[in-house]
Order: C-alpha cells, then sequence, then structure tokens
C-alpha cells in the first residue's frame, strides 16, 4: 500500500492559484468519489478526511491500494489520453475533496513550473515505494513486511512533525 503526500503543493499555495477552476465537494463516510472503469476526466486532492482506492479483479477479488490522507492527490492518470480509472475512491469519513478538470490540470502544468515539479517528484516517490512494496511482496516475510510497514509510517509522522 503507497501513500502520497505533498504537502509542499498546498503550503506553496499552488492550489490556491487554480482559484475558482477547481471544484470542491464534501463526501459523506463510505461515499463513492469514483468507481474502477469510469472516464478519468479530474485529479483529485484530499484537504481533510480520509480516502481508500480499491481495485476488484475480473474475478471478484478486492484488495485496498491506498488509503489517502489531507494532503494527498489521486486520480491523476486523467493525465493519460483515452484512460478509465484503474481504482474506485471511497470516502473513510467525512472527508472534503477538491476536483481539478483534466484540461484545467494540464493548463496549471504548462503555465506552472512549481507545480509540475513537485507533481513529479511526489509520481516518482511513489513509484520508488511502489517497487519497494512489490519486492516486499515476493522477497520477505510477512513479519518483516510489518517490520518496515510500521518503521515507514513512524518516519512519514516523525517528518510530518518536523515539518
Amino acid at each position: 500500500m503507497t501513500k502520497t503526500r505533498i504537502p509542499a503543493l498546498a503550503s506553496r499555495g499552488l492550489l490556491g492559484r487554480i482559484g475558482n477552476q477547481k471544484t470542491t465537494r464534501e463526501y459523506r463516510n463510505k461515499e463513492e468519489i469514483y468507481s474502477q472503469g469510469d472516464a478519468s476526466n479530474a485529479m483529485f486532492y484530499v484537504e481533510s478526511g480520509h480516502v481508500k482506492l480499491t481495485v476488484v479483479s475480473k474475478g471478484g477479488k478486492k484488495a485496498v491500494v491506498a488509503i489517502l490522507g489531507k494532503g494527498d492527490f489521486f486520480g491523476e492518470n486523467c493525465l493519460l489520453k483515452h484512460s478509465r480509472r484503474t481504482t474506485t475512491a471511497t470516502s473513510l469519513q467525512h472527508s472534503t475533496i477538491d476536483c481539478v478538470k483534466k484540461a484545467t490540470l494540464k493548463g496549471i502544468i504548462r503555465r506552472e513550473p512549481a507545480f509540475s515539479t513537485l507533481m513529479l517528484l511526489d509520481l516518482l516517490s511513489r513509484i520508488g515505494r511502489i517497487e519497494e512494496d512489490f519486492t516486499d511482496q515476493l522477497l520477505n516475510s510477512s513479519e518483516r513486511r510489518l517490520a518496515r510497514l510500521l518503521l515507514r509510517e513512524f518516519i512519514d509522522a516523525s517528518a510530518a512533525v518536523d515539518a
């Protein structure tokens, strides 16, 4: 399971520059934001609350891909041509979610190099974590995976306190 954190995105006011080009919506506990297979036409940002990303196989097996919280973004695959949602996003509690449409996001990426850089760095970080998780699943015992996850959570919590 991966986490995505881009606190600098909010702290530098870059989301504020989007202004009225984004919509903000409140979601109830267990309310679906989008479904796997839907057309991917926007990216989302968690202002408050938590969001669960799940995937379901053709055979009906369901897996949790990520649990996201304040400062996390998701749905960035909307930037791909003709993309479909690969996950289902569901609010885990009352949550406030910003939505930026694909065309707006593309314009921001072209106009705001700082936004593009932060997004790229975060995506590279996410890829690194996914690779680590995949290697963990293949090579390590469940005990070792749990220890690594707990250590990562501790480090993330410590970094948040220091920020």
